[in-house]
Parts: C-alpha cells; sequence; structure tokens
C-alpha cells in the first residue's frame, strides 16, 4: 500500500465553515504518523442447522458460488456446521477516526470551503463535515476534472477516511450473518446481505502496470472478448458522454428518485436532486459495452442480480455488476482478465481507478481513442465527471494522479 503523499503547508487561520480545532491537536507529528495500514482480514463464521453429513454436500456447493469460504469446520456435537468467511477490511489511517478527522480539516479546510461554496453555486447542499458523504462525493467527482494538487491529495485522503464508516458498515453485516443460522445454502445464497460485504472487500487481483519494462512488440497479444466491436462501443460513448439514456436505461434514474426520470439531457454540472451526477460511471460503461455487443449474462433463479458471474440490464433490477463500480471490477476481471501492462490498451477496453489506494475501485471509464503505445495518446470517456477525450486529460494523467489502475482485455 502507499503512503498518501501529505503536503508541508501553512495552516489557514481564515473563517471556517465547520467547527472548531483543537489547540492542542499534534499536527507535525500526524503529519510523520499519517500512514495507511493496508487491507486487515478477519473471519467471519457462517453457521448452518443441520447435520454434518449433510454439510459436506452442501459445502461443495457454496465453494463455487463464494471462493471466500475458506474451510468448513465440523463441530459433530451441536450437529452443525461451520465455514470461516475471509473478510478483508479496506484500509484506514494508523491513528483512530477522530484525530484524522481533526487534522485533515485542519489541514484541507481551505479546499475544504472552496468545495462548499462551488457545490452551493451548483444547487447542491453539501456542509464542510469530512463525515458529511455527500461531501466526500462531491470530492471525488473532481478527481478527473481539476489540476489543482492540493485537491488531488484531499480527495486521497478522504479516499482512505471515508473507510473508518466504510469498515463499520462491514462489520454490521457480518454481526448479522453471524448471528444468523441458516436453513440451507439456497436461504445463504438468497442473502443480499451476504454479497453486498463480498463486493465491499478490498480486491486483490494486481493492477495494470503503467509501463512495460522492456520493449515489445505485442501490444496487441493479449486477446479481447469475442464478437466485441470497439468501434460501435466508441460511437455510443460519442453520443451519450455528456447525457443519460434513461429511454433504454432509466432504472437508476428512477432509482434515486429523480424528479424528471425521463430526462435523457441529465448531466453531471446539473443541479438539484441529481444523484445522476455521483452515480452513473459504471452503468455508462456497461452501457458502451452493450452497445459494443458484448454479450449479456444472467444466469440462476436465486437474486441473480447479486452474482458476480452475471452481467445484464434490467428495467427491474439490472445486476449488480451492471451500475456498481466495484461490483463492474469484479466481474470484468474475472471474465476477461487484467492486462498486464498499459502500453497494452486498446480501443474500447474500459477501465477501474483507485484514487487513493485502499484497492477498492472508485470510478469506472472506457477508452475511447488510442494511437501507438503511449498512454499520452490514449483517451477516454467517462460519466460522473462527463469527460469524453478531454483536451489535456489522457490515460497518462490518470496514472500520474492515481494510485492503482485495471484494464480489462476487451477490446
Amino acid at each position: 500500500m502507499s503512503i498518501i503523499r501529505v503536503l508541508i503547508a501553512v495552516i489557514m487561520t481564515s473563517t471556517m465553515l465547520f467547527g472548531t480545532i483543537s489547540p492542542s491537536l499534534n499536527v507535525a507529528k500526524l503529519e510523520t504518523n499519517l500512514s495507511q495500514t493496508g487491507t486487515t482480514y478477519e473471519k467471519a463464521i457462517i453457521t448452518f442447522g443441520y447435520n454434518s453429513e449433510e454439510a459436506d454436500k452442501e459445502f461443495e456447493l457454496i465453494k463455487c458460488e463464494i471462493p471466500e469460504i475458506q474451510d468448513i469446520v465440523k463441530l459433530e456435537t451441536l450437529l452443525l456446521a461451520k465455514g470461516e468467511l475471509e473478510v478483508r477490511y479496506a484500509s484506514v489511517f494508523t491513528v483512530d477516526r477522530e484525530a484524522a478527522k481533526e487534522y485533515g480539516f485542519k489541514k484541507y479546510q481551505t479546499v475544504i470551503n472552496e468545495l462548499v461554496l462551488m457545490a452551493k453555486n451548483q444547487g447542491y447542499d453539501i456542509s464542510a463535515d469530512l463525515n458529511d458523504t455527500n461531501l466526500q462525493a462531491y470530492a471525488k467527482q473532481q478527481f478527473l476534472i481539476t489540476d489543482d494538487h492540493v485537491l488531488i491529495d484531499f480527495i486521497k485522503f478522504i479516499d482512505i477516511y471515508e473507510n473508518y464508516a466504510y469498515n463499520d458498515e462491514m462489520r454490521s453485516i457480518v454481526e448479522k450473518l453471524e448471528a444468523h443460522t441458516f436453513a440451507s445454502v439456497d436461504e445463504l445464497l438468497a442473502n443480499e446481505e451476504l454479497f453486498e460485504l463480498l463486493n465491499m472487500m478490498p480486491v486483490t487481483i494486481k493492477s495494470t502496470q503503467e509501463h512495460c519494462p522492456t520493449p515489445r512488440g505485442d501490444k496487441n497479444s493479449e486477446t479481447g472478448l469475442p464478437g466485441y466491436n470497439a468501434n460501435d462501443a466508441v460511437s455510443y460513448a460519442a453520443s451519450w458522454w455528456n447525457k443519460t439514456n434513461n429511454t433504454d436505461y432509466g432504472y437508476y434514474a428512477n432509482y434515486y428518485q429523480h424528479p424528471d426520470p425521463t430526462n435523457n439531457n441529465m448531466w453531471s454540472g446539473g443541479s438539484g436532486n441529481n444523484h445522476r451526477t455521483w452515480s452513473d460511471c459504471a452503468d455508462y460503461v456497461s452501457q458502451c459495452l452493450a452497445a459494443g455487443g458484448a454479450p449479456e449474462i444472467k444466469k440462476g433463479l436465486i437474486t441473480p442480480h447479486t452474482r458476480t458471474g452475471n452481467w445484464y440490464y434490467r428495467d427491474s433490477r439490472p445486476s449488480h455488476t451492471w451500475g456498481g463500480a466495484s461490483n463492474f471490477f469484479n466481474h470484468w476481471s474475472d471474465r476477461v482478465g487484467v492486462r498486464a501492462y498499459a502500453d497494452q490498451t486498446k480501443k474500447g477496453d474500459p477501465f477501474s481507478v483507485d484514487y487513493g489506494g485502499d484497492s477498492i475501485p472508485d470510478h469506472t471509464l472506457i477508452i475511447t481513442y488510442v494511437s501507438g503505445t503511449s498512454l499520452s495518446n490514449m483517451k477516454y470517456a467517462c460519466h460522473t465527471s462527463d469527460q469524453y477525450n478531454s483536451s489535456g486529460k489522457s490515460l497518462q494523467t490518470i496514472y500520474n494522479n492515481s494510485e492503482a489502475v485495471w484494464i480489462y482485455k476487451v477490446g
């Protein structure tokens, strides 16, 4: 895990929009010690209420569906079977939450105030409280837009800071799972909280390295998705980069209760109740892939929308892998794999980005232009901050600012 890059800066004493700062806070010490813990691992116990002979057969099915189930513990005397589920928690700082919060606000108070005012001018109601999820989301929306390295550093800070609450949510799910005795595998596999937990875990797949260490002439040697037409995918990306196709893909506008869910001109600079601003990156890229002919997959009768192996859109409910950044990663990294080196990137490749280095994908984009092997000549499109072949932006700028990139072998 990388250490958050902390800028040495003069702490501003201007009027603050939130709270007061404790004079006892040792900023210099925190400057030195504010590093990430890395992913932490704990075991959760899944319990079944039947005898161990039956459990042997059932667990074989479970291990196929849920690779995180590592072992079977037979408790013969209780006639119960227990499966150990490895839970990976997201990286946080080596200081406690309150110290990190106070430090973060004091260091970044100027940029926080600027974000609050900018959001207000766009019709968004956010506060300067670092625990405000709207502030966190709004800040992260600026990552691909800004060239301000102080703002980029703040976003990286937020990407780790938000994991205190993120891990609390994960532990709450674990407590519910451990408190329940499942009557069957079907009951376990129908438990949406289990799959929510699995999809929240930091990823373990190696990211795409920026450059191959030695020159090679087989840039296009890694095969893509059979039948996929990158030109069609990019054509769709060009048509819809600054608007939302609610006519054909209206689920999310309705889910977020947008006041005008049939409006195809929703854009990420809009105002009011526009969750499209923060929640449409994977949905947009999935639409592009579908336009390019990527086959949808829908298998299983029990909550198919939760399964990592499925990827499909339905107005009633799309698969979680269609519209969620981490879920999208889990599907496509398994379905086609991740490119080893970015200079192998091809037009039509989708990719995921981790801003702060917690191994949790923050954003989903698609490559729209490739000329040679230079990352500076590779362009992209995305929603959330609507962009298409933006001037001065390239895959190289994303590598320069972010902590990890995963490029999928689709194109």
